[in-house]
């Protein structure tokens, strides 16, 4: 299966790409949301995983973009933050997000996250995708 990295921190990204790709993942790494969605509607993954603190809220409008695009709100997304969950969807509550029809993403994690935690969430959504 494929998975979308996106995250504009290269060691970060260099990190989940090769966690990802020990695991047996075939991975694209992208370093701006322009090209996250662009590669996103080009390779159609079957998870992508999104930094959401870059500048601008720009992952937060791009995440937005994969929840409306027909082509695209059915990609699992799992967000990744150094911000806890909680406060993360506080924030989001506060800005309206849900209001606006923007989901909660399918998954959270914090920034760091484990390798095995990691693999093991990818692993669960592309299962549940699969999954009729």
């Amino acid at each position: 299966p494929h998975v979308l990295v996106i995250d504009e921190d290269d060691n970060m990204r260099f990190f989940l790409i090769n966690v990802l790709k020990t695991a047996g993942f075939k991975v694209t790494g992208v370093g701006k949301g322009s090209e996250g969605l662009l590669s996103a509607k080009e390779k159609s993954p079957a998870v992508i995983i999104l930094n959401v603190i870059m500048p601008d809220d720009e992952a937060l409008f791009l995440y937005g973009c994969f929840r409306h695009d027909e082509c695209l709100k059915h990609i699992p997304v799992i967000m990744l933050s150094g911000i806890d969950q909680k406060t993360f969807f506080h924030y989001q509550k506060f800005q309206g997000a849900q209001a606006h029809g923007i989901p909660y993403p399918d998954a959270y994690l914090e920034n760091p996250p484990e390798a095995e935690d990691l693999v093991n969430t990818v692993r669960r959504l592309i299962g549940k995708k699969e999954t009729p």
